[in-house]
């Protein structure tokens, strides 16, 4: 954790500015950090970890790739906001 804030700190990401993600570590370390991302940094980087074991074995990549996209149907965002307008709204489409 503390290589992931020296690198933010640094200026490695903003050669040109390199203050311009202070802001961020301060808030983590000296704002307390209210949304937890701190104690969520570990589990992140495992997950990244295994999101980079699965893309360099191609064919489990590509597999869980095309089950991904057939699978976003169910959660579609026209979906979703057409079962609010008629559950919560009560309201009828416009044609």
């Amino acid at each position: 954790m503390t290589r992931v804030l020296g690198a933010i700190d640094s200026g490695l990401f903003a050669p040109g500015d390199p203050q311009l993600f202070h802001w961020i570590v301060t808030s983590l370390v000296d704002g307390g950090d209210p949304f937890c991302h701190l104690a969520d940094l570990p589990g992140y980087l495992d997950a990244q970890h295994e999101v980079e074991d699965a893309f360099r074995r191609r064919q489990q990549w590509t597999s869980k790739a095309v089950l991904n996209v057939a699978r976003v149907g169910r959660f579609s965002s026209d979906r979703t906001v057409m079962e609010y307008a008629r559950d919560v709204w009560r309201i009828a489409p416009v044609r």
